[in-house]
């Protein structure tokens, strides 16, 4: 939907030819691969995570049997020794392993809410929204106006007959997707005056702009020559 913003940049008599964004195919792309990226970061903290909790699931019994071993000698053998202080730093151990257990689990569960709550909406936020409102670009009968930004906006006017020369750049999997990056040469600049990344059909907003850029030139062109043949 077009902005306010855009809205209030037209003229009275001006007619818009077509209105569009960053491409909705790039957006998923976008989406998906964020999704994918994240997932991976919490799989590998969750794996770590689960890692420590098995290693000393390991390491316990092993640690009890030593314990135990050490104090089961020959010189405690007799019916006077005294295990009860093994007993207890067995049974203080085993709820230390208890404690870090139930820690880990806690930490995970944290985790997960934490990505569906909050990563997970704002991956989808900044992507869905945010990006196509802050990129916005409008071909009218006389113009290309590009909008950009959400809360502190810029907005840029191409008139056709500034236009000298514009390039088309696609990566392979642009080429599949059928978007790609326009860039638009004006007169006196240096350079890429204004860059669309990510638009759907670039050659065909090339194709347009061209007619556009045709025409305007046409009618500013039978303009003159009408003005002169009545100042004449």
């Amino acid at each position: 939907m077009m902005s306010k913003t855009i809205r209030k940049s037209l003229g009275e008599e001006e007619e818009i030819k077509k209105y569009f964004s960053v491409c909705g195919r790039y957006i998923k792309l976008r989406v998906l691969s964020s999704m994918i990226k994240w997932l991976a970061i919490f799989a590998a903290i969750i794996s770590f995570l689960i890692l420590i909790d098995r290693a000393q699931m390991f390491t316990l019994p092993k640690i009890q049997s030593f314990e135990t071993g050490n104090y089961m000698g020959e010189g405690f053998t007799g019916e006077a020794a005294d295990f009860s202080f093994i007993e207890n730093s067995i049974r203080s151990i085993n709820l230390n392993s208890q404690i870090l257990s139930n820690d880990i689990i806690t930490i995970i569960k944290i985790l997960v809410l934490i990505f569906i709550f909050i990563i997970l909406p704002t991956i989808i936020a900044y992507n869905v929204w945010y990006i196509k409102i802050s990129n916005e670009f409008v071909l009218t009968d006389r113009r290309l106006i590009i909008k950009r930004g959400w809360l502190n906006t810029n907005i840029k006017t191409i008139y056709y007959n500034r236009i000298t020369d514009m390039n088309i750049g696609q990566t392979l999997l642009e080429k599949i997707i059928k978007i790609g990056t326009l860039s638009i040469s004006t007169a006196g600049s240096d350079g890429y005056e204004v860059i669309l990344w990510h638009i759907r059909d670039p050659y065909k907003i090339k194709k347009i702009l061209y007619e556009a850029k045709f025409k305007y030139e046409k009618d500013n062109h039978n303009r003159e020559e009408k003005d002169g043949m009545d100042e004449e």
